[in-house]
């Protein structure tokens, strides 16, 4: 965490953290950032886990200008803002699946676990829904964004 444990960074690679870290703690003894693989989902639960200690934000990939000083991050989010987004998101995809399956005849829930996915449907769902990711996730940005609005009025 930075800024006495009010903000948790986020590195979208090792590269990015590393250099942080070999910056931000030069004067410490072997400082090495944690670094592990994680979706959306499951930096959205480490986060909450982090509310709980007192970070109140998220910064993504800032960087490190000398000893315990950052700057520049691609994104910084407000702990709520990052829940919410995460929640819109969760809800935008399942909808997308669901649009993909019933697009092939099958319900929302996709085929029965008993019913085989053939090459081909399988590969039609990964493409169609590839292509929407992007829609997907700016409308979850834009309903975070209307609900985070709406809390500070």
């Amino acid at each position: 965490t930075l800024q006495e444990g009010t903000v948790q960074a986020v590195f979208t690679s090792v590269e990015l953290a590393r250099d942080f870290a070999e910056t931000f703690y030069t004067e410490e003894d072997h400082i090495t950032p944690v670094v592990t693989s994680m979706d959306a989902f499951k930096l959205a639960h480490s986060v909450d886990l982090s509310e709980e200690v007192g970070v109140r934000e998220v910064v993504f990939d800032p960087e490190a200008t000398s000893v315990g000083q950052w700057t520049d991050p691609q994104a910084i989010m407000p702990l709520s803002y990052f829940r919410r987004f995460i929640a819109e998101l969760d809800s935008g995809l399942e909808k997308m699946f669901g649009e993909a399956y019933m697009a092939l005849g099958y319900g929302p829930e996709g085929p029965p676990l008993e019913v085989p996915w053939m090459k081909e449907e399988k590969a039609w769902v990964m493409e169609w829904c590839w292509s929407r990711v992007d829609d997907v996730a700016e409308d979850a940005r834009a309903r975070a964004s209307e609900w985070e609005t709406s809390q500070n009025s």
